[in-house]
């Protein structure tokens, strides 16, 4: 945690000598069209620059594809809610380097849309059982199809 602290502190520091005001941390919702469901986030800083909404996401471990999904959800979360209209482009930072993700991929929405709609149907999901059940706090009493 230190870690991650620390990188957002520096990236802070620089972009106020940069003469940006950094919104750090704050939370983002956006409620699914004609559902109860909303979907939330925390992007760890947001700023505007010549009005582009740039989010920075700082990242402690290993890359992962899944940290630019992360920024890219945050990105279409942002950009149908208070920025509707805005351009906007996501940065994920590690310790020794930057993914820029200019913008969201193409079928990026319709792969959103897919995955609201498995969630939010009254059927449940396929079960995949595998090798994170193990990160899964799900008895093997409630899911039989849990692998150990």
């Amino acid at each position: 945690i230190i870690d991650h602290t620390r990188m957002l502190t520096e990236l802070k520091e620089r972009l106020v000598k940069e003469d940006y005001k950094p919104i750090i941390e704050q939370s983002i919702t956006y409620k699914i069209p004609n559902s109860d469901i909303t979907i939330a986030g925390k992007p760890d800083c947001i700023i505007e620059k010549e009005k582009v909404i740039i989010i920075h996401d700082c990242k402690t471990g290993k890359e992962r594809a899944s940290d630019q999904v992360q920024v890219m959800l945050y990105l279409y979360l942002l950009s149908n809610g208070k920025l509707y209209g805005k351009e906007s482009k996501g940065v994920v930072i590690y310790k020794d380097k930057r993914i820029e993700i200019p913008n969201l991929p193409k079928k990026f929405e319709d792969n959103f849309n897919f995955f609201v709609n498995i969630l939010s149907s009254p059927k449940p999901p396929t079960k995949n059982p595998g090798a994170d059940c193990k990160f899964c706090s799900i008895t093997k009493n409630d899911c039989p199809e849990r692998v150990d």
